[in-house]
């Protein structure tokens, strides 16, 4: 079993990949709002694996549910690369658009409540709010229809499922025998599972990468 030391040195590493793999992206000239959607995501998974190693060097275990979520959205980031490269990726960029915006819409929607307060809201802002609400963007499945979508329901009904109670207030959490919640196995099987869903988020992203930088010589002026 490895020690916590030798999993905070090996996600820090697969972070730094994924930094760079996101500075490759950003780079490309052109359409630079695609490779802006995919940076940002990319930089995300890549804090997360900073964060638990960090968390990870610590003496103590009571960061053990810090760990435990983070490694639970490197899990729901795999589910994402995989749906959004679904056949071969050839509609990874109208996918990532479209699912984007929709959570944009979203969030702008629960911000405005009802439509019959619109016009206490800026001019632009709800000009914006009615052009994005006649598009009717496709939205993200749910982390269940990923993981079949994917091929990974085995790993959504046991790893996600014993995360999540770290994720939530569950009673195993805050009632459960503390030395067992909040123990050092708790921490390296939740960081050894961080270094597997690290490795097939690298692996997509230079897949997404290639995607990227394909985009842009197809649309070069």
């Amino acid at each position: 079993m490895p020690t916590r030391k030798e999993l905070a040195d090996e996600i820090e590493g697969l972070a730094g990949k994924l930094s760079n793999t996101s500075m490759t992206i950003i780079c490309q000239p052109i359409v630079p709002q695609i490779p802006g959607f995919v940076c940002s995501f990319i930089r995300y998974q890549a804090t997360q694996a900073y964060r638990i190693a960090e968390w990870l060097r610590k003496e103590h275990v009571d960061d053990t549910d810090l760990v435990a979520h983070a490694t639970r959205t490197l899990f729901e980031s795999t589910l994402i690369f995989g749906h959004l490269l679904k056949g071969g990726g050839s509609h990874f960029i109208d996918r990532l658009v479209s699912e984007t915006m929709a959570d944009h819409f979203d969030i702008l929607r629960g911000t405005v409540g009802d439509e019959s307060r619109l016009s206490y809201f800026p001019p632009d802002l709800a000009s914006h709010y009615r052009a994005l609400k006649k598009k009717q963007f496709k939205r993200t499945p749910s982390t269940k229809e990923l993981a079949k979508e994917c091929g990974a329901e085995t790993e959504y009904k046991t790893h996600y499922s014993h995360m999540s109670k770290y994720s939530h207030p569950s009673l195993y959490q805050i009632a459960g025998d503390y030395r067992e919640v909040y123990s050092q196995h708790a921490m390296i099987h939740f960081a050894s599972r961080a270094v597997e869903y690290l490795n097939a988020i690298i692996t997509d992203s230079e897949k997404i990468k290639n995607i990227v930088v394909e985009h842009n010589e197809n649309n070069k002026c």
